[in-house]
């Protein structure tokens, strides 16, 4: 079979197990009507959270899940049907990379949607300038916590510095687009948000790996 009609033939696969997976997803989140304090962690893979609404479209199971960790499997690129007003903090962290920029948006614009006023939306995504950054300067020990097998295919007399750019730019096709805080605050702003500021890491809502601490750019966004 042709590689490339194999790849698609996958792809069609996945995405009709996904949309059999989540076909009633948007009719469990109209239990919350009438709620104005929930946390909402988006694209939460593994890390199903107590006192959460954690959403995520993932097929995998979900070890974490506790009766206190509402899980909710819906695919985020159809946007997220929560009422109005109805969530005090919604959280993402290397999600929107994945999402083509218009879907993207729509979901930031469903976010301010959904946060009541005064309400915080934290988003952490790649750190693509530092990243370009170190390409330009050749700092090849930037992207020493990156290990081979995050790579893909061998590359003929060893990895060169690009190999890494290939692989934080495109992720082997998973990634849809490109951040940094400047385009990301020009976005939520058009939306509607007052406030868009840079941010540090923080223990208690984010992911705590070497990885994802030396890779990652925190910003937060007030309604």
């Amino acid at each position: 079979m042709n590689p490339g009609l194999r790849i698609a033939l996958r792809q069609l696969y996945s995405e009709l197990r996904l949309a059999w997976a989540t076909r009633n997803s948007s009719a469990a989140f109209q239990k919350f009507e009438g709620q104005s304090e929930l946390k909402v962690h988006l694209g939460c893979g593994p890390d199903v959270r107590r006192g959460w609404v954690n959403v995520d479209a993932s097929l995998r199971d979900r070890e974490n899940e506790t009766p206190e960790a509402i899980y909710v499997n819906h695919d985020l690129r159809r946007g997220l049907p929560l009422p109005e007003n109805s969530c005090a903090l919604i959280y993402s962290s290397h999600l929107f990379e994945h999402l083509e920029e218009a879907v993207g948006t729509a979901l930031m614009r469903d976010c301010f949607r959904a946060l009541r006023p005064n309400g915080i939306f934290r988003i952490v995504i790649p750190d693509m300038p530092r990243a370009f950054q170190a390409y330009l300067n050749n700092d090849a020990a930037f992207f020493g916590l990156i290990d081979d097998h995050h790579l893909v295919g061998e590359r003929a007399g060893g990895r060169v510095i690009l190999d890494y750019i290939n692989y934080a730019v495109y992720q082997f096709g998973e990634h849809k687009c490109v951040y940094d805080f400047e385009k990301l605050e020009r976005v939520l702003s058009s939306i509607g948000f007052a406030c868009v500021t840079k941010s540090a890491f923080l223990g208690e809502l984010d992911v705590a790996t070497d990885l994802r601490r030396a890779y990652s750019l925190y910003a937060e966004a007030k309604k």
